[in-house]
């Protein structure tokens, strides 16, 4: 388990707990969200694309 949290507009991991772990989901097991979308709501959290340090593609 990751927690991540914004610090003077950077993103932190603020917590990590190597215990609370489990496998990925598989694509057929998820939520079904586009990745164009998960862009989106990330960049307007950053305040515009040229904000945010990843592409479509890493996600």
């Amino acid at each position: 388990m990751m927690g991540l949290k914004k610090v003077e507009g950077k993103w932190i991991e603020s917590k990590f707990v190597d215990k609370h772990n489990h496998e990925l989901l598989t694509p057929r097991s998820t939520t079904g969200v586009p990745t164009r979308k998960i862009i989106s709501i990330l960049s307007q959290g950053s305040g515009g694309h040229y904000n945010i340090s990843y592409m479509s593609i890493d996600i």
